[in-house]
């Protein structure tokens, strides 16, 4: 077989069944921008591994296929026989799952420590903001020079510095302050450096938004 080929099958095998386990993980606890590149290669292989071992336990209760693709020989025999080529697929579905299934553990694993112990991990706030709050609303956008935008977030630089938290509006508006409105600018895309950039807002969409609180109106009532 070509290194080429050998190579391609070990990263499958090895490091991308890891990513759903990675996603889900980091999607519960957040990133670290301070993370090495090689931490997160080691944390993938592990979901990888772990999901390997759930998939294994798993399927051979319910009769699911044995990954045979852990052997690039079986893998080549599947490609010329075509009936394995299911089987093959399946036991990968499977252990992507299990590897969901090990970061969705992990993270429950690190809250708990996090809970009972006086350990912390990093938190996301910008992440948990871009990714959940962020999604179908428009957003503003101020600066420190005063300037404010509103438009759509079509892009924004998430587990880094707080510097290098750019950002990309699509459709951009810009607040004039005699109109008191927003006017669309004659742009597409507007980028705003992150080491630019003061506050980032979400505008209230009534539709799918739920409140406790109406906008305009005080939420503390003057008791005397």
């Amino acid at each position: 077989m070509p290194t080429t080929a050998v190579g391609f099958l070990i990263l499958i095998i090895a490091v991308l069944p890891g990513v759903p386990g990675d996603k889900v993980y980091r999607m519960l606890l957040g990133s670290d921008w301070r993370e090495e590149q090689w931490q997160r290669i080691v944390r993938l292989v592990g979901f990888s591994v772990v999901g390997l071992a759930l998939y294994s336990v798993i399927g051979s209760l319910v009769g699911a296929p044995a990954p045979i693709y852990l052997s690039p020989n079986r893998v080549v025999e599947a490609f010329e026989q075509p009936d394995l080529i299911p089987p093959l697929f399946i036991a990968l579905l499977g252990h992507f799952a299990g590897s969901g299934l090990a970061g969705l553990g992990g993270a429950m694993l690190a809250r708990g420590i996090v809970r009972w112990t006086s350990l912390t991990l990093f938190t996301s706030a910008w992440d948990h903001f871009v990714d959940q709050w962020v999604p179908e609303h428009w957003v503003v956008v101020r600066l420190d020079s005063g300037e404010t935008y509103g438009g759509i977030l079509a892009l924004a630089d998430t587990s880094v510095r707080e510097e290098e938290r750019d950002l990309v509006l699509e459709e951009p508006a810009e607040f004039d302050e005699k109109k008191a409105e927003y006017v669309s600018l004659n742009y597409q895309h507007l980028f705003l450096p992150g080491r630019l950039i003061s506050s980032v807002a979400v505008v209230h969409d009534p539709d799918i938004d739920t409140r406790v609180t109406s906008t305009g109106k005080p939420i503390f009532k003057d008791e005397q």
